[in-house]
């Protein structure tokens, strides 16, 4: 059935002459690209409890993801059936295993957390972002890169992780003398990522003679999401000690603070030109492959969490 309502959708695309393709490419793009920066801004210019909230969020769906693809090791909608000829800019950014889709655990959780926060104060907020849910999870099946189960467990787990980490924080808030121990217990699961995906076996299934998922290619996406999580969790021992900075609102020098350093967090997910990551390139070449991934992943995190909300603590200081 999921090829089925797959090829349907395929027919539709041909027949209206991609009319929606652009569209819905735009919506999936836009996951790995602005989207990464709601979460980051809500942290360092809104509310520091809030951008906690969605920062933590999206940590376990990247975190789960990265678990969860390379335990199921399903293959791509094309490699099942030879019919599904998915989008081709969709296409160039579809690699390694298909289940769950990762554009919509990642999304789910931002978008979900964005509007729970905005529930009450703007309600508009709130059903745009359950509507960008759907759109994304749609785009993903309409453009031929995963399957309805895929973007259905991911929007699933998706939500899943806003609600568990909205107990989390508000049992921490509520006992803070604890929050040490599910700290250690982030360094854990990160250790048992790493070691699980080095240790585990993986299929190995050929077609014309060349590898259909390489098992280093998921190793590097599971090393990043392990390094975000120690990020994450070092970042917040950090911040919490020494900084404790607060965030100092919507105002022109709060927005101004966060515009800065973004520039930072914009060089380390894209590089300069948006092919060549030198950053990516620096790790890769000092550590290796999978441990570059794993530094590159835990910089970024620890530099949202902890370096510039130093920088905007000094800054907020002074008139």
């Amino acid at each position: 059935m999921d090829i089925t309502y797959l090829l349907w959708l395929q027919d539709f695309r041909n027949e209206t002459h991609d009319i929606l393709t652009p569209f819905l490419n735009g919506i999936s793009l836009f996951v790995f690209t602005w989207l990464l920066f709601v979460p980051v801004f809500v942290y360092w210019c809104i509310n520091k409890r809030k951008g906690i909230f969605l920062l933590l969020s999206l940590c376990l769906g990247w975190f789960m993801n990265g678990f969860m693809k390379i335990t199921v090791c399903a293959y791509r909608p094309w490699i099942r059936d030879a019919r599904i000829v998915p989008s081709s800019q969709a296409f160039e950014m579809s690699g390694g295993y298909s289940f769950p889709s990762g554009h919509t655990m990642w999304s789910s959780p931002i978008y979900a957390g964005v509007a729970v926060l905005c529930r009450k104060s703007a309600v508009w907020v709130s059903w745009l972002c359950v509507a960008l849910i759907l759109l994304t999870a749609f785009s993903r099946n309409y453009l031929g890169v995963h399957t309805p189960q895929d973007v259905i467990a991911g929007t699933a787990f998706g939500l899943f992780y806003v609600f568990a980490a909205a107990k989390l924080i508000k049992y921490i808030v509520e006992h803070p003398e604890r929050e040490k121990f599910f700290l250690v217990a982030g360094l854990i699961l990160a250790t048992f990522l790493i070691v699980y995906a080095t240790k585990k076996s993986y299929p190995m299934d050929y077609i014309d003679g060349k590898l259909i998922v390489d098992p280093v290619d998921m190793m590097k996406g599971t090393f990043h999401a392990a390094g975000m999580l120690v990020g994450f969790v070092i970042g917040r021992c950090l911040e919490k000690k020494f900084i404790n900075f607060q965030s100092p609102g919507f105002t022109f020098k709060g927005v101004l603070l966060s515009l800065i350093g973004f520039a930072p967090y914009y060089v380390m997910i894209f590089g300069f030109t948006g092919r060549t990551d030198f950053f990516f390139a620096f790790m890769t070449g000092t550590f290796g492959p999978n441990w570059g991934h794993f530094v590159r992943g835990f910089v970024m995190t620890l530099y949202i969490v902890a370096i510039w909300p130093a920088v905007i603590k000094i800054f907020s200081r002074r008139n």
